[in-house]
């Protein structure tokens, strides 16, 4: 998924914004989480929410 949203998949990138805010919702942090599971996952997604 962040592969498709760095090259500006937008419905990708629609789908993460889904899944972070559900899980925000629910008082879970989708980057802490990946940071638990994935460090390059966690990385990527992290350069995303910084990007401007």
């Amino acid at each position: 998924m962040i592969a498709a949203i760095e090259t500006g998949d937008r419905d990708a990138a629609v789908r993460l914004a889904q899944i972070v805010r559900r899980e925000a919702l629910d008082e879970r942090s989708v980057l802490a989480a990946a940071r638990r599971e994935d460090l390059d996952f966690a990385d990527a997604l992290a350069s995303l929410v910084r990007a401007p």
